[in-house]
């Protein structure tokens, strides 16, 4: 890189590393992640994690805007590709989630069913140090199903997250 550059690109770098310092939680990220995917086809836009975590690169804007029901510009720069970043991203997903709701409750849906029945009958899991599958109790897969379900009602409970 020539040194007459060095000064935008340290700019630049700057920007990413504020950027990077306000990233979501963990649970958040999971969320949205899953709700992008499902719903947003990647020929309109792609989650990626570098320069920073959870950025979109939305390849076409009025296709974004069809699918989640919105006007909102996305920031960015003006190639041909914009990049988004949170707080902007929770609210993109979250807006497709509630222009389309079906895929999401169906994947909620199935997900229920499936920890229904290894709750009753027992599943697999892998085992730690071989990584080979090893069969469950169905109490085992009761606690397993509790806490993850616990784990989603104190996301959605403390504001972080919202049911469509």
């Amino acid at each position: 890189m020539p040194w007459d550059l060095a000064p935008q690109y340290d700019i630049t770098m700057e920007g990413w590393k504020r950027v990077r310092d306000e990233a979501i939680a963990k649970n958040e990220s999971s969320a949205m992640w899953a709700a992008l995917e499902l719903l947003i086809p990647s020929d309109v836009a792609e989650l990626h994690l570098t320069p920073v975590n959870d950025a979109l690169v939305v390849h076409d804007q009025l296709a974004l805007e069809s699918l989640t029901g919105s006007l909102q510009t996305i920031p960015g720069s003006s190639t041909r590709a914009r990049l988004a970043f949170h707080p902007s991203l929770p609210s993109i997903a979250e807006m497709a989630c509630q222009t389309n709701p079906a895929p999401i409750l169906e994947l909620i849906w199935a997900e229920e069913a499936k920890a229904r029945e290894e709750s009753k009958r027992g599943g697999t899991d892998k085992d730690w140090d071989t990584r080979i599958p090893i069969e469950t109790s169905p109490r085992y897969e009761y606690d397993c199903y509790l806490r993850w379900r616990n784990r989603c009602m104190s996301f959605s409970a403390s504001g972080a997250g919202t049911v469509p």
